[in-house]
């Protein structure tokens, strides 16, 4: 009879440890990851006066804007504080222009060339380059 307590209690004891452990690491993981979600930031920010961009593009930009029934809503960059200028370079598609339409914004992504001019990275993007000319 001894035995069978001494297991018994053994036993249950380990299952309470098990389960006590199994929800404190339950509990940490959700505190984890309502930090995680609470504190993401959105990385896309106005792009400021020191881009210069092509009029010839704009233009092309605003005559897409018309042709949806839209106009052109602005620019935006994904800028990541404290981010290696080489991955920054290395990132594709890194500006979007906006065109509102119907209360509704188009993104269309775009990369930055060494040259200043605007490389296509989306199909909204491609659509604009290969058939929008003013």
């Amino acid at each position: 009879m001894s035995r069978y307590w001494f297991w018994y209690k053994f036993w249950r004891t380990w299952m309470w440890l098990f389960f006590i452990a199994l929800s404190v690491l339950l509990l940490l993981g959700l505190i984890m990851g309502a930090y995680l979600f609470l504190m993401q930031r959105n990385h896309w920010q106005p792009c400021d006066n020191a881009l210069k961009i092509p009029q010839d593009f704009r233009n092309q930009l605003d005559h897409f804007a018309q042709s949806q029934g839209g106009q052109f809503v602005g620019c935006e960059v994904y800028w990541v504080e404290n981010e290696p200028e080489r991955k920054r370079q290395r990132r594709r598609g890194n500006y979007r222009f906006g065109i509102r339409v119907n209360n509704r914004t188009m993104w269309s992504y775009w990369s930055l060339l060494p040259s200043g001019s605007f490389r296509p990275e989306s199909p909204k993007a491609y659509a604009i380059w290969r058939y929008s000319r003013p």
